[in-house]
């Protein structure tokens, strides 16, 4: 899924019009269109912030959004960037998974393992 549709599903999940999310940001309604149909690329992240505040999306949801309008632009979501720039072991952990071209199951395993991890360490 990219952007602009997972956006709209959302938006319409929520209850909204373009023209209510138009005027939460300050933008035109023909700006939130064309970003719903991959004519204009996703929101800044200031507005992200303002409708994800006005939807009251779950951590999840905002998380998804971060997510698919990062992917739309190729960067990282900015609080993943932020903490590998500061965490530079985190930063080599992805350049080991790059190196190595982890696929989807390497990686999931990769998330099995970290989360007992966390468990483990909530049980001490």
């Amino acid at each position: 899924m990219n952007f602009g549709n997972y956006f709209r599903a959302l938006r319409v999940a929520k209850g909204r019009t373009q023209a209510q999310i138009a005027k939460i940001i300050g933008k035109s309604k023909m700006l939130v269109s064309g970003i719903e149909t991959n004519k204009n690329g996703p929101f800044n992240e200031t507005d992200l912030k303002k409708i994800s505040k006005a939807l009251d999306l779950t951590e999840m949801e905002k998380n998804k959004l971060s997510f698919e309008a990062a992917k739309a632009r190729n960067k990282l979501p900015s609080h993943i960037l932020e903490y590998v720039t500061k965490n530079e072991v985190a930063a080599e952990v992805l350049d080991v998974m790059v190196q190595n071209n982890f696929n989807n199951n390497a990686l999931k395993k990769v998330i099995e393992y970290m989360e007992e991890i966390l468990t483990s360490a909530k049980n001490s």
